[in-house]
């Protein structure tokens, strides 16, 4: 099983697709997400009978599996880790803005008005950031297995969102230095 690790609004969607067409393996996608809790254990014991996938999972799922050190017991039955880190903060923090705003995660749809809450533009920014730390820490924790580091910005650019976006107000630009966190 290649386990693929990354956070909000990373590629990681089209990374996992392009990794399990390239290497024929089955792709899971986000097997442990916070809203399918109930099929976590079961999803768990099919990865170990069968590991000829590519598994997502990002932090905060860890905070809402009923699994106990659920990102240990994937490390051990992984082949190799790939994690993937978008180096543009601002970019992500303001996709992900979006995509809560618009509860809409993977559509092409071509244009959208968002409104700025600076109150809500702090508090995803923090979460943001919080998860990438958390992130940070667990590929800082990985000995065992081979553990890769893939950058967003260097996949192919053409699959990559279009989509107009007309703020009423724009965000304040972000700096966050997220390279730093994985070094």
């Amino acid at each position: 099983m290649i386990l693929v690790l990354s956070t909000y609004r990373s590629a990681s969607t089209w990374y996992c697709s392009a990794l399990a067409e390239r290497n024929t393996l089955y792709n899971y996608d986000e097997l442990f997400h916070e809203s399918q809790c109930d099929l976590h254990k079961q999803s768990l014991r099919e990865l170990a009978r069968n590991n000829s996938c590519v598994v997502k999972i990002f932090p905060y799922h860890f905070s809402s599996t009923p699994v106990p050190l659920l990102i240990d017991k994937l490390i051990n039955i992984a082949s190799e880790v790939h994690v993937v880190v978008r180096k543009d903060f601002d970019a992500q923090l303001r996709s992900y803005y979006i995509a809560k705003q618009l509860r809409d995660w993977h559509s092409d749809i071509d244009s959208a008005a968002v409104a700025y809450d600076d109150e809500k533009w702090q508090q995803y920014h923090k979460f943001l950031y919080n998860q990438h730390v958390e992130l940070s820490n667990i590929v800082k924790s990985i000995v065992t297995v081979p553990c890769l580091i893939k950058y967003t910005e260097d996949f192919p650019q053409t699959s990559k969102y279009k989509r107009t976006v007309t703020w009423d107000q724009q965000p304040p630009a972000v700096t966050t230095d997220i390279i730093s966190l994985y070094q």
